[in-house]
C-alpha cells in the first residue's frame, strides 16, 4: 500500500524538552493485492511528539502514532507508530 499525505501541521508548546505537533489531512491510497489494483481516498490523523534532551535542540527523538480511515470499499481502518532520531541542521 502506498500513501500520500497532505497534512496541516500545528506546532504547540514553548521551547523546551518536549514539543507536540498535530497533522490532519487527506490521503490517496493505492492498493495492489491479489492481482487487483484499487485507488481510494482517505484521511489521516498523526500527532507528533518530539523529545529534546538538551535545550540547544541539536539531537532528539520523535514518536508519531497515526490513524488512517479509508473512504473506499470496506472502509478500512489502520493504526501505525513510527519513531526516530532528530538531528538539527544549523
Amino acid at each position: 500500500m502506498a500513501n500520500t499525505c497532505l497534512n496541516q501541521n500545528r506546532k504547540d508548546g514553548a521551547p523546551g524538552k518536549v514539543e507536540f505537533m498535530l497533522g490532519i489531512g487527506p490521503e490517496w491510497i493505492h492498493t495492489n493485492a491479489y492481482g487487483k489494483k484499487m485507488n481510494s481516498v482517505g484521511v489521516e490523523v498523526a500527532p507528533d511528539f518530539m523529545f529534546w534532551p538538551s535545550k540547544k535542540h541539536r539531537f532528539g527523538w520523535y514518536l508519531e502514532p497515526s490513524y488512517d480511515y479509508k473512504f473506499g470499499p470496506g472502509h478500512e481502518h489502520s493504526l501505525g507508530v513510527s519513531g526516530g532520531l532528530l538531528i538539527a541542521i544549523p
